[in-house]
């Protein structure tokens, strides 16, 4: 089996058992959903980047080859809570609801790859 294949097909497995389940994988989301997402990203402290953080898996780095550091797998609803928190003061709850009904849903997958002393020829 090439190296490629193998690492590909390791990402799409890490995605696919990454983000935490909930109503974060409903598609399209709800009125209320995009609402919960709305004040989650307007908390602004801890409990937003405990939730952010929950869509990435942190992994270890090899002995040799590059280093997959991590892998981000934003859903929906975890991009919605994003945008929200990017809005400063006079961004409500009604216009991240109009803002979002006139967006197409996707997804959003981070992979951060390091190269390590090994993955360079000598």
């Amino acid at each position: 089996m090439n190296l490629s294949f193998r690492f590909f097909a390791s990402v799409v497995t890490v995605a696919a058992l990454l983000a935490p389940p909930s109503f974060a994988f409903d598609t399209p989301l709800s009125d209320q959903a995009v609402r919960e997402a709305y004040f989650l990203g307007q908390r602004r402290d801890e409990s937003l980047a405990r939730f952010l953080d929950k869509y990435s898996k942190h992994l270890p780095p090899p002995k040799t080859g590059p280093h997959i550091a991590s892998i981000t797998f934003f859903t929906p609803f975890a991009l919605a809570t994003q945008l929200s928190s990017q809005h400063s003061s006079g961004y409500s709850a009604q216009q991240a609801a109009l803002d979002h009904r006139g967006q197409a849903e996707s997804v959003k997958i981070i992979v951060q790859i390091f190269l390590t002393d090994s993955a360079w020829p000598r």
